[in-house]
């Protein structure tokens, strides 16, 4: 296992690896563009389902549409590994020639930041396996209260600021949507809160995740006066390795920041009598 283990690290490690596998990357993410240009439906159901499900149903169906998808979870996991085996022979190096911890660890702030977004990565694919959803779809009003299926939790839509564009150089968008903000109000037991949503901007309440899918009018022009909303409510595996990780790319930034500000005026000392480091 040893010497197996000592042939293939160097491979692992190698920009070699590194470089055929980010082609390979490139070339499956265009295939993937087309494939999801023509079959949108095909896709929109990964999100609710999760990844195993979606495996088993959609694409074992359509198997030539949504090989793209697999093969790129392959090349990311090898392009992961490669990462992984790159930065820690590098730590285990400077480990290795740097008596000073002190100045160990203001040497690591980068590779830090290569285990943090490693974290996250395998957050997200830990979201996509197993997405844990709660429903399939909750929509919120003004006015009225809807209670999550499976839950004590009622939630509605409190205030909404929809943002339309009015501006004169793109004269086809004059009308459309530019930016939502909206207030939920949700109800646990004895527990009343208000949070705040809008895109690519969820929130968090009683371990449950709160993404906006859906929101009206979206237009002025809209017949549908009444603002609502439709979330998807899940409860998100890979909260933690997201927090986690974002902690620790925070950290490696922080060493990066005080190396540039603190140290940046004093010179430079390198390692002495380490050997390796020739």
């Amino acid at each position: 296992m040893a010497v197996t283990l000592e042939r293939i690290w160097p491979v692992l490690k190698g920009v070699p690896l590194a470089v055929l596998t980010m082609s390979l990357v490139t070339v499956d993410l265009a295939a993937g563009y087309l494939c999801l240009r023509e079959n949108e439906d095909l896709f929109n159901p990964l999100n609710h389902l999760g990844l195993i499900r979606w495996g088993f149903t959609y694409a074992a169906i359509h198997p030539w549409k949504t090989l793209w998808l697999f093969l790129l979870f392959v090349l990311l996991f090898i392009l992961a590994v490669n990462t992984l085996t790159c930065t820690t022979s590098k730590v285990l190096f400077l480990y290795r020639i740097y008596r000073n911890r002190a100045g160990l660890i203001s040497k690591l702030f980068v590779h830090i930041m290569h285990y943090a977004l490693l974290v996250i990565l395998f957050g997200l694919l830990a979201s996509y396996t197993f997405p844990g959803r709660y429903a399939s779809s909750v929509i919120a009003v003004k006015g009225e209260s809807t209670r999550i299926p499976g839950t004590d939790i009622y939630l509605e839509l409190v205030s909404s600021d929809i943002d339309y564009y009015r501006g004169n150089r793109l004269k086809y968008l004059n009308g459309r949507t530019i930016s939502v903000h909206f207030t939920i109000g949700l109800k646990s037991g004895e527990t009343t809160v208000a949070r705040a949503i809008g895109i690519n901007s969820p929130f968090f309440f009683n371990g449950l995740g709160f993404y906006l899918e859906d929101f009206g009018p979206k237009s002025r022009s809209s017949m549908n006066d009444t603002p609502y909303v439709r979330l998807l409510v899940k409860r998100d595996r890979g909260t933690i390795l997201y927090f986690s990780g974002t902690l620790l790319f925070t950290i490696g930034l922080a060493l990066y920041l005080f190396r540039v500000f603190i140290k940046g005026s004093k010179p430079s000392r390198g390692p002495r009598n380490h050997g390796e480091g020739k």
